[in-house]
């Protein structure tokens, strides 16, 4: 049976970002949301990200509760908790293509220490079996959703839509004193993920961790708008020291685009004229690959020999600066010479595109980008 794989891990990475002058300019092309407002009442299914909560009995066992996400991928994680466990155990697995799912209960040691095997056919009912890790009896079990009401409809999936940052917010399991839920962001080659709950009042729910025991302090603040969820990182909360998870989380999932700004103090041409004529020059693919690449970027003085008043600007993605990267030199006239790490940094020899309007020059590169090529190492120009 075929399984998607799982993937639940924090990991973190250690950064130091800078900010440009100026920014390129996002254009978006919008994709329907997994879920939006408009459709927050309708019925879920596994196609949709969810959190949900769940009461029922495990023969022999008890009462128990359990709290789910799922991600659409195939992959489920939460916690479980009954009287007579102390604390939250975590569980983690998977769902089969055939809609039955198996969670594996972990210790505080990540070791086993039993399954919850069933069908998540209806995610709102739950039925299976419950197996200890040491025992070879299987105890039925049956679990219902807990209905809520979620007047202030924080319930669904919320993007964080960016060019160069990614992330999701998942909210569920609303009730009037707060809510459950499962953030995962990407920045500035920094990941984080987190599966929590938030105290609510109103408009506006909180999630604090003191940071007295061995979880680093905490404090996230939710705010709850007509189109989107507004959050804010105060502490650390273990994401990394770039990679906070402020921003706006907006109901529908875009998919930004970068451009190069022009024609503005600080921008990265000087004239929309030698902008039109560099995207001519690269084709709109390469335009979308370059533009990308200059998430940050800072302009830096001639070399000898490089052509005579040009403006000389390198950029780079924070955090990749050895993936995504360019130099691109140009004069008022509009001549124009760009090179763009054209490969996904594997290779033992780095490829470097190469474009100019100088039809003359294309095999006399200008010093700065021959400089500025070195430090990816061995490397060899596709001229185009």
């Amino acid at each position: 049976m075929t399984k998607i794989s799982l993937v639940f891990l924090l990991c973190l990475t250690s950064l130091i970002a800078c900010q440009s002058p100026s920014q390129p300019t996002i254009s978006t092309d919008e994709t329907p949301a997994p879920i939006t407002i408009t459709q927050r009442s309708k019925v879920v299914t596994l196609s949709d990200y969810f959190i949900k909560a769940y009461e029922g009995s495990v023969a022999g066992l008890g009462k128990w509760e359990l709290l789910l996400y799922n991600d659409t991928a195939g992959n489920l994680l939460g916690h479980y908790k009954h009287s007579k466990v102390g604390g939250q155990v975590k569980l983690k697995g998977e769902i089969n293509l055939d809609e039955s799912f198996v969670l594996r209960a972990e210790n505080a040691e990540g070791k086993e220490v039993g399954k919850l095997m069933g069908s998540i056919s209806d995610p709102a009912h739950l039925t299976g079996i419950w197996k200890m890790a040491k025992d070879t009896k299987e105890h039925p079990f049956d679990f219902q959703e807990r209905t809520t009401t979620d007047a202030a409809a924080w319930t669904g999936a919320w993007h964080y839509n960016n060019i160069w940052d990614d992330g999701m917010l998942v909210i569920g399991n609303v009730t009037k004193n707060g809510f459950d839920f499962f953030i995962n962001f990407n920045r500035g080659g920094e990941k984080g993920e987190l599966l929590a709950h938030a105290n609510l009042q109103g408009q506006e729910a909180s999630f604090v961790v003191d940071g007295a025991g061995k979880e680093k302090a905490c404090e996230l603040i939710f705010k709850k708008h007509p189109n989107h969820v507004s959050l804010e990182q105060k502490q650390s909360c273990s994401f990394g020291v770039q990679a906070k998870v402020s921003g706006q989380y907006e109901a529908q999932a875009k998919k930004p685009k970068a451009t190069l700004s022009f024609g503005q103090k600080g921008a990265i041409f000087q004239t929309k004229e030698i902008h039109d004529t560099f995207k001519a020059l690269v084709g709109e693919q390469y335009y979308q690959q370059i533009a990308y690449d200059f998430q940050h970027w800072n302009t830096q003085a001639l070399l000898p020999g490089d052509p005579v008043n040009a403006v000389a600007v390198v950029g780079n993605v924070v955090g990749r600066e050895k993936l995504d990267a360019s130099i691109l030199l140009y004069t008022p006239e509009g001549k124009i010479w760009i090179a763009s790490l054209a490969d996904d940094g594997t290779n033992a020899t780095r490829l470097l595109r190469y474009f100019t309007t100088e039809p003359k020059q294309k095999n006399d590169v200008p010093p700065s980008i021959k400089k500025w090529a070195v430090r990816f190492g061995p490397h060899a120009l596709i001229r185009e």
